[in-house]
């Protein structure tokens, strides 16, 4: 008997199992069983303000259980299965374990083995969450869910979870749709999708990238400009950064930059120069390259929808000032501070409710 099918039967008994996601591994029991989910509740150490998810193996049995607004349709239809967990009314055969406030959440896993099991299933409501201490780090490997949980599981899968960022989560009750949690399916992503801007709950922050080639001109303005004209109110909230696609690490900002931000009251200290990486497009809720050549570097990093054209709605493409004398970085400077104040900074302020 395969490992998979122990896990069946330790389910439909009312056990407890560790699964392996295309995320990070996750725990499961049946959610019509209290006690069943009360175990994953002690396993965890888990506040009961915070509710499981509702794991089906598709949509449509997604539907028997919670309602969906054509919003969330949207969203279930584009990115399931895959880390997106959906927060939506609870319907009248949503099991009552999981249901928080009038509400629950819904995830289709994007892992074929999960998905197969949970097909197997049918009919039974499988309640899951992340398999590890509530507050520690998520486990990715069997050996990480024993060293963290012991013997207090039935079974654990013994193959690695996928590694991708745990799921987003989108509450659909909100208007517009709010992201309680981020994570592998960028905010940018969702508003493309649903063709409006989501706002972030209070608890999340929103990280915006400069991108431009040396970064020592263009996107540092960018960034310090940014820092400068932001509303205190959203300070707290947004991390503002800047790289280029063919930087010299370490170096500074080009001197005649640094002047002309002066001009307008800007000082820049302590700026180093870095290059564009996959890791800081991971980090970046957004990237703006000034010119179209950046957006496809970064895209190429696996951007995806995150990256944009920095004027793309105001000034078009920002060129590079270098060798072009004083006068054209005060026209790059004020290119910058245009559409910073006219676009960027009215979409990081909508951001939160």
């Amino acid at each position: 008997m395969s490992a998979w099918e122990k896990a069946r039967k330790i389910l439909q008994q009312g056990g407890v199992v560790a699964v392996p996601t295309e995320t990070v591994f996750g725990l499961l029991a049946r959610a019509d069983r209290p006690e069943a989910v009360e175990r994953i509740y002690h396993i965890k150490g888990r506040t009961r303000e915070k509710p499981l998810v509702l794991m089906p193996p598709d949509l449509e049995t997604a539907r028997k259980y919670g309602g969906f607004s054509e919003a969330a349709l949207r969203l279930a239809r584009q990115f399931w299965p895959g880390p997106l967990t959906l927060v939506v009314p609870a319907g009248p055969e949503a099991p009552k374990t999981l249901v928080h406030e009038d509400t629950l959440g819904i995830r289709v896993p994007d892992f074929e083995p999960l998905l197969a099991l949970l097909q197997d299933l049918a009919g039974i409501p499988i309640a899951s969450t992340s398999a590890n201490p509530s507050g520690a780090p998520p486990a990715r490997t069997p050996e990480e869910v024993r060293r963290a949980l012991g013997d207090a599981v039935d079974l654990v899968i013994p193959e690695p979870a996928g590694g991708q960022a745990p799921s987003t989560v989108v509450q659909m009750t909100a208007d517009p749709p709010r992201v309680l949690r981020k994570g592998g399916i960028p905010v940018l992503a969702l508003e493309e999708a649903l063709g409006r801007e989501v706002q972030l709950a209070p608890d999340q922050t929103f990280h915006v990238l400069y991108l431009c080639t040396g970064n020592t001109c263009r996107s540092p303005m960018a960034e310090w400009i940014t820092r400068h004209l932001m509303d205190p109110k959203i300070k707290s909230h947004v991390a503002v950064g800047s790289a280029g696609t063919a930087a010299f690490e370490g170096s500074p900002i080009h001197p005649d930059a640094a002047r002309a931000l002066e001009e307008i009251g800007i000082r820049v200290h302590g700026h180093q120069a870095r290059r564009l990486t996959q890791e800081l497009v991971a980090w970046a809720d957004v990237i703006y390259g000034m010119e179209r050549i950046h957006v496809e570097a970064a895209r190429e990093l696996g951007a995806g929808a995150k990256a944009r054209l920095f004027g793309e709605h105001s000034v078009g493409e920002v060129p590079d000032p270098i060798g072009q004398g004083f006068m054209f970085y005060r026209m790059v400077r004020d290119a910058l501070l245009k559409t910073i104040r006219e676009v960027i900074l009215p979409y990081l302020e909508r951001k939160w409710p």
